[in-house]
């Protein structure tokens, strides 16, 4: 079992950009975010809606298909929409493939 490397916090050295975040959280000044900072939180923020909207979809599948792919989703302990949600969004990025027979 490897020793873990302990940190002498004493004789620590920290840059002047760590040692503002230390000596504004020991004194509780936090700085308010600058104007780029605010620009950035806004477009993170939108980034962020956008990626959760959710778009409602009709499918027509074979009964005894879905009968058996929500019975593997409850096996895996996820609701069988969340499944299907998986798999298309792994898909998509390429991380899962297939073939169709010719």
């Amino acid at each position: 079992m490897k020793k873990k490397n302990k940190v002498d916090r004493d004789n620590l050295q920290l840059d002047a950009y760590e040692q503002e975040i230390e000596d504004s959280i020991n004194t509780m000044e936090i700085k308010p975010p600058d104007a780029a900072m605010k620009k950035r939180i806004k477009k993170l923020q939108q980034i962020a809606q956008e990626s959760l909207k959710r778009k409602a979809i009709s499918l027509r599948m074979i009964e005894k298909e879905l009968a058996t792919f929500k019975k593997k989703a409850s096996e895996e302990g996820l609701p069988y929409q969340t499944l299907l949600n998986l798999l298309i969004h792994k898909y998509n990025r390429g991380e899962i493939t297939f073939k169709l027979s010719k």
